[in-house]
């Protein structure tokens, strides 16, 4: 999956999807550095939530970016989503809500404060109307449902916090364009 063309929103959810229910588990910085395999799972059976996505859409997790690397080093996690969303503009851009966008917030020291001490980030897979009201994300929290990291679900763990943006990537096609490049 190391091609440069935009992929299909509906391709981006059968990526993801097809994540689900294959035994992976979470762990803080778990997950392939480079998204050509068949899985988003590192050797070790682990992921964590921007691994997830950043296989998702195809995209390594280390990029070799002034931008980035003026971040963290240059990985994609959820701190420099967030950041170049809002401020880049390199691979993300905040827009309005929409199927194939994200639900991000970084950590606590992205903003100035003690918590959260990390951040979270998940696929946007359904809408109602404006409001989006189902996101596939990897998570700790969703292990305790079956021991499955990758689930569909409600928006609430990103709803409960104030710094939550919706962006989305370039390297996804929308239908509907809400916002410029």
């Amino acid at each position: 999956m190391s091609r440069r063309e935009p992929m299909a929103v509906d391709e981006l959810l059968n990526r993801a999807r097809g994540q689900m229910a294959l035994g992976i588990h979470y762990r803080l910085g778990g997950g392939k550095l480079f998204p050509e395999d068949d899985t988003c799972a590192g050797d070790d059976g682990t992921c964590d939530c921007s691994g997830f996505v950043d296989w998702c859409f195809g995209l390594p997790r280390q990029f070799d970016h002034p931008f980035y690397n003026d971040i963290n080093g240059g990985w994609i996690n959820t701190d420099a989503i967030w950041r170049d969303a809002k401020d880049g503009h390199v691979l993300f851009i905040k827009c309005a809500p929409a199927v194939g966008g994200l639900l991000v917030y970084p950590s606590g020291k992205m903003t100035g404060k003690a918590s959260p001490t990390v951040g979270h980030v998940g696929i946007v897979t359904a809408m109602q109307g404006t409001r989006v009201s189902r996101v596939l994300h990897c998570s700790e929290s969703n292990m305790k449902v079956d021991g499955q990291a990758i689930h569909e679900t409600d928006p609430g763990v990103f709803e409960s916090h104030e710094t939550t943006i919706c962006c989305r990537c370039y390297r996804i096609k929308h239908d509907h364009e809400t916002c410029s490049w």
